[in-house]
C-alpha cells in the first residue's frame, strides 16, 4: 500500500511540475496581453517617398512554438513573430532586419525596413502601449 501512495505522489509531483513549467513561471508572460499601437510606414519606391500613420489595436500571444511572441494586428498587415530574451529584446527571424526592445511590461517599439517588393525600399516603426 504505502508504495502505491509513493507512486501516486511521484506521478501527481511530475503533473504538477510539467503544468506550472511552460506557463506560470515564463517570463514572456508579462509581454501578452492587448496593445495600442503606432505605426509609421514609409515607402521609397516612388518619387516623392509615401510616409503615413495608423493607429490600432494589436494582440500579443504565444506563437505556436510556445518558444516566441506573435504580433497580430486586425487592421493592417503587419503581423510578426520574434523571440525575446529575459531583458525584453525582441530578436526577429534570421535575416530580418526587425529590432525591437519591451522597455518595460506595458511599453515596445520595434522598427524594420528593407528592400520593396516593387523597387525601392520601405520600413516602419511600431510603439505599443498596454491597453
Amino acid at each position: 500500500m504505502k508504495a502505491q501512495w509513493t507512486i501516486l505522489g511521484f506521478v501527481f509531483a511530475l503533473a504538477l511540475l510539467q503544468s506550472c513549467s511552460e506557463s506560470k513561471f515564463d517570463f514572456r508572460h508579462k509581454y501578452v496581453g492587448e496593445f495600442e499601437v503606432t505605426g509609421i510606414f514609409t515607402i521609397n519606391a516612388y518619387s516623392p517617398s509615401e510616409t503615413w500613420g495608423i493607429v490600432s489595436t494589436t494582440t500579443v500571444d504565444f506563437a505556436e512554438d510556445r518558444q516566441s511572441l506573435q504580433f497580430v494586428t486586425a487592421d493592417w498587415a503587419i503581423n510578426f513573430e520574434v523571440s525575446i530574451d529575459k531583458h525584453g529584446v525582441m530578436h526577429g527571424p534570421e535575416g530580418s532586419t526587425l529590432a525591437g526592445r519591451f522597455t518595460d511590461k506595458d511599453h515596445f517599439d520595434a522598427s524594420a525596413g528593407g528592400i520593396s517588393p516593387v523597387g525601392g525600399y520601405n520600413a516602419w516603426t511600431l510603439h505599443g502601449v498596454r491597453k
